[in-house]
């Protein structure tokens, strides 16, 4: 395959800080994130990292994701499923082809630093929790233009300590997002998260997910191994089905949740438990042996 550097990303849509008529203006990010570091720091400092993996691994979700790796024979790559087409339909046949055809040639490398691992993260219910519908409780409401040229209002309410999570891991790990949304959907998103600095090396959207025309997408990780390995790469996802090809890779995460949100600290837990991994010689085989030790925990 033939090894290619990312693009420059496409402006992003035209975006309207204009609130809704029923409530006031949002504040912007960098005013809500003001001089929080220190206290993240020390909300960190006392996190329980080995009793924070137990916790999440051992999660009814976890266990089912488990579960259910074990009774399907998922392949482990784009190139192992394309032996597994005579199992599916032919509408399944043909729009993996498709998604081949889209983006199977093309490897995005690292573009920092080798000894940094790979930070791939969720978007929704991970980072942020986003509406079309009006929210007198969002942080930030912007429109976004999909292809179909239709104008929608995003209503967008960041996970507490998101800029102090971002600002910590991105000088450890090389940051990815990766989300099931459209590219404009995403890029009005991304775009509000990085006003004040740019963390992502690289955006992915529904265009990378197979199967995203026909059903909620399946993500997949062959498109990053550039100049990276499974043992290098590591995935936050509120679901580890969500990446059912890299089930290994994925450190589970609770979603967002608008009525616990002052109580919500599980990004200040992460960053303790992503210091622990981030010198991991064999990331995949660490995640593994967590996932197995607690999925059969009562």
């Amino acid at each position: 395959m033939k090894a290619i550097t990312p693009t420059k990303q496409e402006p992003s849509p035209a975006k309207s800080e204009k609130a809704f008529p029923c409530f006031p203006k949002p504040m912007k990010i960098e005013e809500m994130h003001k001089d929080r570091m220190g206290e993240y720091s020390k909300l960190k400092a006392k996190v329980n990292v080995a009793e924070h993996i137990r916790d999440i691994f051992s999660t009814k979700e976890c266990k089912e994701d488990v579960a259910e790796s074990k009774t399907q024979s998922t392949p482990h790559s784009l190139q192992a499923m394309k032996y597994k087409l005579e199992a599916f339909t032919p509408k399944v046949q043909q729009t993996f082809e498709k998604d081949m055809t889209r983006y199977g040639g093309i490897l995005f490398k690292s573009l920092i630093a080798i000894d940094k691992k790979t930070l791939c993260l969720g978007l929704q219910n991970i980072l942020v929790t986003v509406s079309t519908f009006a929210s007198d409780s969002a942080d930030e409401i912007v429109e976004a233009k999909n292809e179909q040229g239709t104008t929608a209002e995003l209503s967008i309410k960041y996970r507490p300590y998101l800029q102090e999570f971002l600002e910590d891991v991105s000088k450890k790990f090389e940051l990815v997002i990766y989300t099931t949304f459209n590219q404009a959907y995403m890029n009005a998103i991304v775009d509000c998260i990085e006003r004040k600095k740019k963390y992502f090396v690289h955006r992915f959207y529904d265009e990378y997910c197979l199967f995203a025309n026909i059903s909620s997408g399946i993500k997949c990780l062959d498109f990053l191994y550039g100049n990276r390995t499974a043992k290098d790469i590591i995935i936050v996802e509120n679901r580890a089905k969500t990446f059912p090809m890299s089930m290994d890779e994925v450190i589970p995460i609770s979603c967002c949740s608008e009525d616990d949100v002052k109580k919500d600290t599980d990004l200040v837990k992460l960053a303790a438990v992503l210091d622990q991994l981030q010198h991991d010689k064999d990331i995949n085989e660490t995640i593994k042996s967590y996932r197995h030790i607690y999925s059969v925990t009562k």
